[in-house]
């Protein structure tokens, strides 16, 4: 009989696996054996838990979601003023554990396959760019009209979402260094 709890575990172990094995071999590359090699666990268990590697991939992308959105919501709580909610976005957009090297690898992998071959993947980062938009927007709102917030809240996303592929792709570039940045793109737009 199972303990109480290890369907969580379990299912905690295969993801944070597959972000492993996803980092090194990628995304097509990553099979079912590797993921549940890599957890110490039995293949049988991913079409247990999960039941597919696509149910799988989603899950482990929704998972490295949360751990964003935790970072940047522990930022966004201590943060007063309308331009500090900004930059606690932004810093949790870049917070160190965000910006493990394994965690970039994983992000990048799973953003360039979800414009071609998984379309569960691609519903997913629609999501999650329109609400990190939507929340730059929010807060940007209050220091300058709405149609000027959109535009540099659209404009901060794709500087973000450049910052993690230059990571990924370069890297050099660290968690501070891409916060900081992205800062100076939002006092320059705002200053213009």
């Amino acid at each position: 009989m199972p303990k109480v709890g290890m369907y969580a575990v379990r299912r905690r172990q295969l993801m944070e696996a597959s972000v492993e094995v996803i980092a090194r071999q990628g995304i097509e590359q990553a099979t079912v054996v590797d993921i549940a090699q890599a957890a110490g666990l039995s293949p049988g268990l991913i079409r247990h838990y999960f039941g597919s590697k696509d149910d799988l991939l989603e899950a482990t992308i929704r998972y490295l979601q949360k751990r964003l959105k935790r970072a940047v919501r522990e930022r966004c709580e201590v943060a007063s003023e309308p331009m500090a909610k900004v930059y606690a976005i932004i810093e949790g957009n870049f917070a160190p554990e965000q910006f493990e090297p394994q965690a970039v690898s994983a992000w990048l992998a799973f953003w360039s396959q979800s414009s071609t071959l998984r379309p569960n993947l691609l519903r997913v980062r629609r999501a999650h760019v329109g609400r990190l938009r939507d929340n730059l927007t929010y807060w940007l709102q209050r220091s300058v009209d709405r149609p000027r917030a959109q535009h540099v809240a659209q404009g901060l996303t794709a500087f973000i979402d450049g910052l993690w592929v230059a990571a990924a792709l370069e890297g050099g570039v660290s968690s501070a260094t891409a916060s900081a940045l992205a800062r100076e793109y939002v006092e320059r737009m705002l200053a213009a």
